[in-house]
């Protein structure tokens, strides 16, 4: 940022210098349109970058006086300069050489001490804004970070307490439930660091954890998931729909009863990424319980994508239904 910054100002300098240039021309030579020039804007380029370092050193550390005494000094200086230059160039060139608008050069260094502090303080004002925004930032990406935390432990402790009933049961399925969520395991500690996975990633880890669920609660019960996405390494925030499929095992009634279901449905239109989940229950007003998963989703949705998503939750009778569409990112 600073080399492009530094770029800029010799682009601008330079477009003056040619304006100025493009004036004398008509009259004099090029020789002396450049004499003319040169020198003079050499003069105005120090002042204007020590008028702006002066208010950078000495108005921001708030010694007004001695700020004062500075540009007092470095006017008088700049008028000398000018007008040994004005002598200078009427003796080269022969000519009368009229520098600035006042007959001593006062008015232009004026301007250029004035616009070296409005340099300044738009420097500042830039400056500001960037460190704002990079806090911001960076106070997002903690808070993401912490809402993932708080998505981690729930998710062991769920599938930890599902083990310890198949263990307690003696399940045969219990060695290949372990195995599953050390690949979860695994997802959620080296994957979802990242702001955002590819989409394989966290349809895998979706496949595995709705798979860990069907083993604890009945191989032959009504889970249904259907995915359709065409382009698997587009990106899309970790363990965003996690929390929705877990409510429909958390407070759906799969299982206990032969009509009881869940299904879930995720594809692609475009570059947005639509989910649904649907699952019967004999709770009322699911949508309203809250709890950790809902206000933590609420809030990533909202940190990661401001309102470009859209997420609609709704009860019909015993069905509880969350539609989620949100932006993908390409790789």
């Amino acid at each position: 940022m600073k080399n492009r910054k530094i770029k800029n100002d010799v682009f601008v300098w330079i477009g003056i210098i040619l304006v100025r240039l493009s004036v004398l021309i008509d009259k004099f030579t090029l020789a002396d349109s450049l004499l003319m020039t040169l020198p003079m804007y050499t003069v105005f380029v120090i002042v204007f970058y020590i008028s702006a370092y002066i208010l950078k050193r000495w108005i921001y550390t708030k010694r007004y006086l001695v700020a004062a005494l500075l540009y007092i000094a470095l006017f008088v200086v700049s008028v000398v300069l000018i007008r040994s230059v004005n002598y200078y160039v009427n003796i080269v060139t022969n000519t009368l050489f009229i520098v600035s608008l006042g007959k001593y050069g006062f008015v232009r260094i004026l301007l250029v001490m004035i616009f070296g502090v409005f340099y300044q303080l738009r420097v500042k004002m830039k400056y500001t804004e960037l460190r704002n925004r990079e806090i911001t930032i960076e106070k997002e990406r903690t808070e993401l970070q912490f809402l993932k935390t708080q998505i981690n432990p729930h998710f062991f402790f769920n599938t930890l307490n599902n083990i310890y009933g198949l263990a307690y049961t003696k399940d045969d399925n219990t060695p290949k439930v372990i195995l599953k969520l050390s690949d979860a395991m695994r997802y959620i500690i080296y994957e979802t660091e990242k702001d955002y996975v590819t989409l394989d990633k966290e349809l895998r880890f979706i496949e595995n954890y709705i798979e860990l669920e069907r083993i604890r609660v009945n191989r032959e019960a009504n889970i249904k998931l259907n995915i359709d996405i065409v382009n698997r390494q587009l990106r899309v925030a970790p363990l965003i729909m996690l929390s929705f499929i877990e409510n429909c095992f958390k407070h759906g009634n799969i299982g206990d009863i032969p009509e009881s279901m869940i299904e879930i449905n995720i594809w692609s239109e475009g570059s947005r990424l639509n989910f649904t989940a649907a699952n019967t229950t004999s709770e009322i007003s699911v949508a309203e319980s809250g709890g950790v998963g809902n206000a933590n989703v609420n809030k990533r949705l909202k940190l990661l994508y401001g309102d470009n998503y859209e997420l609609v939750r709704r009860q019909d009778d015993d069905v509880y239904y969350v539609f989620l569409d949100i932006p993908l990112k390409t790789v």
